[in-house]
Order: structure tokens, then C-alpha cells, then sequence
């Protein structure tokens, strides 16, 4: 069995992806379970592996140069060189982070598809298989309504 799946994000209205075949590992329970998962479990996954992807990748911009030589060459032509101040770490709760997936999707505020076909009840036991791709839409409210 493939050890992971294809996610995908989509805003309503863009044809530019915000993630596109982007892989996703299979969670503990979907391999134990013969490819039985209920939503709301896999969304939890999928928000959780998110944030931990997160994290890595302020962790990783951590330990980046101060300055780079070009940035240096081009301060000293203004005749100033300045140090941009680094933005705080965010911390995620990733609890709330997956509490706020679960809401948004019951308040209509993006869709869930496996394999083009839409799910939306939390409970729902759904069957991923080897090469499933999983597709997010985010919906957008339109203005003055």
C-alpha cells in the first residue's frame, strides 16, 4: 500500500492552487484499519501534520544568515546598512488549530473531497485508497451580501 496520499487546496474562483499533489503520510490508524478512517480523524491528521510542518519551517529560518553579501553590497551603495528585525516565533495550539478545521468545515467554509467525491459529515467512516487524492476548496463570501 502507498504510505501516502495527495492533498490539494483550492480557493473558490482562482485557477492558482494554494497547495497543489502536495504528499501527506497515512495516519497510525488508516494502516492498522485496512483504509477506514472517519472524517473528523482525518482532518485532524492533516491540521496536524500542517502545524508540525510549521513549525519546522520557522525552525529551519532560524539558524538563516543575519545578512546576506548582496544585502550588504546594497547597503553599503545607500550608505546604510540595516539589519531587518526578525518577526517572534508563532506558537500554534494544535488543538484549537484542529478544533477551528472541524468548525469551519460544519459552518460550510471550505468543502472536502476524496477523489472528487464530497464529504461532509464529521462521523462519516471513509475509504482511502493507495493514490487517493484529497482536495480542499476554500470558500470565499462575496462582499455586500
Amino acid at each position: 500500500m502507498n504510505t501516502s496520499l495527495l492533498i490539494n487546496a483550492r480557493r473558490l474562483g482562482q485557477q492558482q492552487p494554494l497547495v497543489s499533489d502536495t504528499p501527506l503520510s497515512y495516519p497510525p490508524t488508516l494502516q492498522q484499519e485496512a483504509g477506514l478512517i472517519r472524517l473528523r480523524d482525518l482532518i485532524s491528521h492533516i491540521v496536524i501534520e500542517e502545524v508540525q510542518a510549521f513549525e519546522q519551517r520557522q525552525s529551519e529560518h532560524r539558524f538563516y544568515q543575519v545578512m546576506t553579501a548582496s544585502q550588504i553590497v546594497q547597503g553599503s551603495a545607500k550608505g546604510k546598512i540595516f539589519v531587518e528585525t526578525r518577526k517572534e516565533q508563532q506558537s500554534v495550539d494544535c488543538a484549537e488549530a484542529v478544533a477551528n478545521a472541524l468548525q469551519a468545515l460544519q459552518d460550510g467554509l471550505f468543502f472536502f473531497f476524496i477523489d472528487d467525491i464530497q464529504y461532509a459529515d464529521l462521523n462519516e467512516e471513509l475509504f482511502i485508497k493507495p493514490n487517493s487524492t484529497i482536495t480542499l476548496l476554500r470558500l470565499v463570501a462575496l462582499a455586500g451580501g
